[in-house]
């Protein structure tokens, strides 16, 4: 995360559904999903979280207002199982959206845990294979 200010919620439990802080990009129509580095929406669990298959899940939106008042969905996510969530998620933002944006979920079933939420150009990846060695060997021209 490159500002603390673009913390859309912590510690929230996704056992109900979350309507997080709205994030103000300070300008009419940002295109922030166009810049070099793109704002993504990065979702990090920080408890353990449960739910097996889409009958135990969660359902993220990213809305987007231009009066911080009305908001309007402008990005759906497909249905996540709840215990997939603890493997985070990254959620590239919309290159068209309005000013003010927010994350909102729905839940389906039974989910427990508990999500930081927060917008950022830059996000880490859990490595799912052990590292393989490449030895690069100079070669006559």
């Amino acid at each position: 995360m490159f500002d603390a200010a673009m913390l859309l919620c912590k510690d929230k439990s996704i056992a109900s559904a979350i309507t997080s802080d709205a994030y103000d990009f300070g300008q009419e129509a940002p295109a922030s999903g166009a810049y070099a580095d793109p704002i993504v929406v990065v979702i990090q669990a920080k408890s353990a979280t449960t739910g097996a298959g889409t009958s135990n899940a969660v359902t993220f939106k990213i809305q987007d207002s231009a009066d911080n008042s009305s908001y309007a969905d402008v990005l759906t996510v497909p249905t996540v199982p709840g215990a997939d969530i603890a493997k985070g998620l990254v959620i590239p933002m919309p290159i068209k959206h309005r000013r003010y944006v927010k994350l909102v979920t729905t839940v389906t079933g039974t989910v427990t845990g508990t999500i930081d939420a927060f917008l950022s150009n830059s996000y880490a990846m859990p490595m799912e294979h052990a590292k393989q060695g490449i030895e690069i060997v100079q070669t006559a021209s």
